[in-house]
């Protein structure tokens, strides 16, 4: 099967959250430098590839914001030289806040029932019942927006697990009903303890200390389980932040992202899970955060050159992100996959 590509996203369903960025940007960034400070010489260097578990023996070694990071030789993976320390795990709770009722729902709308839709069209192509009939679990569930997605387009079994008690409490209060639980023991064991049938996992497979194992449970469910997820990519919006060390780094800042997919690495996850792609998203954000950095550039130019800065910046936004995104060089990628040949035995 030839998978179907689909390119770009209008950058207006993440304005609101990319100015609030732009607003919060000196906080951000001053906590990011104090983090490089705390993980200098934390944490036990890694010995083997945090995604395809090979040797990091000859890994390519580079520096970023004061932090060391090694590329895999052999899938192309790209994380921290240092594993993050077990004792200090990021804060998704304070990661995410709380959102008022209006607020999660337009977030709901604008940024998950997208992301639905085009996996319910992708799925509706496989083999297997109806895809809002199947049983669904999102991994790494957070707010419950995905959940609300589902529950809104029909869904009637699906779950969402999550390691944040902060984040499954406010899920299951913006659900009004127990859709979210707390995880138990990992995700790899919740997916080897679960017979779901689609499984949903959105920017979370990066933060994953275990990912090998993961990638291994995937691959010992039936074939035709289907396994829908997004992840960073190293693009354009990580490379500009070595561009100007001030604005925040959204994408590689060494603690809350401490590896890295790329496409080659992306690739092999595939292939460890033993999984085919059927559709792929191609789309980032990495223009809007060329207008972040512009933005602050600006900051001494007088109100009217301004105004007209952003202006530009706007018009320009969509074009100049599909053309990043159809050069494959955009910051993430939303995957639909379905789980082919014989599961691999324990």
């Amino acid at each position: 099967m030839t998978p179907a590509t689909r390119y770009g996203k209008p950058a207006a369903d993440i304005l609101a959250e990319s100015r609030a960025l732009l607003r919060e940007n000196a906080e951000h960034l001053a906590r990011q430098r104090r983090l490089a400070d705390l993980l200098s010489g934390r944490g036990a260097p890694r010995e083997r590839c945090a995604c395809c578990n090979a040797r990091l023996d000859g890994a390519g070694p580079f520096q970023r914001r004061g932090i060391d990071y090694l590329l895999c030789p052999e899938c192309g993976h790209v994380q921290t030289r240092l594993a993050p320390p077990a004792d200090q795990p990021v804060d998704f709770g304070a990661v995410y806040p709380p959102l008022s009722g209006a607020e999660f729902a337009s977030r709901v709308e604008r940024i998950y029932r997208p992301k639905l839709d085009w996996a319910l069209e992708a799925l509706a192509a496989t083999d297997g019942p109806p895809p809002l009939e199947r049983h669904w679990l999102e991994l790494g569930c957070g707010y419950g927006f995905f959940l609300a997605a589902l529950r809104d387009a029909g869904a009637r079994r699906f779950m969402g697990l999550d390691a944040c008690r902060e984040l499954v409490e406010r899920a299951n209060t913006a659900l009004g009903e127990n859709r979210a639980a707390l995880v138990d023991g990992g995700l790899a064991r919740a997916v080897r303890d679960s017979e779901a049938e689609v499984y949903a996992a959105f920017f979370v497979l990066e933060h994953l200390a275990d990912l090998p194992d993961f990638l291994a449970a995937v691959a010992e469910k039936p074939e035709g389980v289907a396994f829908v997820f997004s992840v960073p990519v190293f693009g354009l919006a990580t490379v500009l932040e070595d561009c100007s060390d001030r604005h925040f780094a959204r994408n590689l800042d060494g603690w809350t992202h401490a590896q890295m997919f790329t496409e080659r690495s992306l690739g092999r996850f595939l292939e460890l899970a033993k999984c085919e792609q059927v559709a792929q998203w191609v789309f980032g954000q990495d223009v809007l955060d060329l207008g972040r950095m512009c933005a602050l550039a600006a900051e001494n130019y007088p109100p009217a050159l301004r105004r007209e800065v952003d202006g530009a910046l706007a018009r320009m936004a969509d074009a100049a992100q599909q053309a990043v995104d159809r050069a494959h060089f955009s910051d993430a990628r939303h995957i639909v996959a379905v789980r082919r040949g014989a599961p691999r035995n324990g």
